[in-house]
């Protein structure tokens, strides 16, 4: 018989992001969901070699390798579960990390509105983030401060 000492309990928050582009509405959507530039957004830092798949479409797929020195500890996939030009996309994201100590296992649902304001375009970003290990919520904000910098830098320049 096993024995457990403690359950194991699921962590839940939402994390805001906004940022404003000096781009218009459909301008930024068009670049967010632009399979190229998506794609150099996240070849960008730590996952420079790991991108395997990318389908911005309604029910397409991402899918990365979270890398550390050429080591591979885990894995990303996002399902694009809604797609509305130039208002909103919605995305479910899984990422499974395995470790010397214990494996995380994430879930996000992810929810990006494109606002217009004045001639820019704002996105608020927010995610629900579940998991079953300890996950700091400043992690999750400094996620997609880190693809909202990337992203500005590619569609601004």
């Amino acid at each position: 018989m096993i024995e457990v000492s403690e359950k194991k309990k699921s962590r839940h928050f939402t994390v805001v992001v906004r940022r404003e582009f000096p781009m218009s509405v459909e301008e930024t959507f068009s670049a967010w969901t632009n399979s190229e530039i998506r794609r150099s957004v996240l070849a960008h830092g730590r996952y420079k070699n790991g991108v395997k798949e990318i389908d911005v479409s309604e029910g397409g797929f991402e899918r990365y390798e979270d890398r550390w020195k050429n080591r591979l500890y885990g894995t990303t996939t996002r399902r694009y579960v809604l797609l509305r030009p130039a208002q909103m996309i919605v995305a479910h994201s899984e990422t499974s990390v395995e470790g010397d100590m214990f494996d995380q296992h994430f879930v996000r649902q992810e929810h990006l509105l494109f606002k217009p304001k004045d001639k820019t375009c704002e996105v608020v970003a927010s995610d629900q983030c579940i998991s079953i290990e300890p996950m700091f919520v400043h992690a999750a904000e400094d996620s997609l401060n880190e693809v909202f910098d990337i992203s500005e830098n590619k569609t601004v320049s």
